[in-house]
């Protein structure tokens, strides 16, 4: 492995579902970000937690953490769904990376510990 780490950021403005669907393809904007990068930071996800885990399993090869903007407590969903931000990274790079669990009660920060030579927090917050 060499001591190279390749960032990428994405505000994705919404994987509906026929994005979530597609988005694989390898014409797609987010696929061709994904290979390019080692870490990817992504806002404006609109998924719930439920659907969450769907985000992760687009690339075979990533995993992740991340986390809904939208609270689910109540028991109908108003508009149309917002915010969301998730970090994924390589495979390759999961025993450098621990997603932490970051106690606040906002919904728009995730974040996970990178530790290579130093250890390095990384949060992903959102701010429409």
């Amino acid at each position: 492995m060499n001591n190279t780490v390749r960032f990428a950021s994405y505000n994705s403005t919404g994987f509906n579902q026929l994005q979530l669907a597609n988005v694989v393809q390898h014409n797609s904007y987010f696929y061709r970000l994904a290979s390019s990068s080692d870490v990817l930071f992504i806002q404006e996800h609109w998924l719930t937690d439920t659907q969450l885990p769907r985000l992760l399993s687009l690339l075979p090869d990533f995993a992740g953490t991340g986390i809904s903007g939208i609270d689910e407590s109540a028991s109908v969903l108003k508009g149309r769904p917002y915010g969301g931000c998730a970090i994924l990274w390589r495979d390759s790079f999961a025993h450098f990376m621990t997603p932490c669990t970051l106690k606040c009660l906002s919904r728009r920060l995730c974040g996970c510990t990178m530790k290579f030579d130093n250890e390095v927090l990384s949060p992903q917050i959102h701010n429409p």
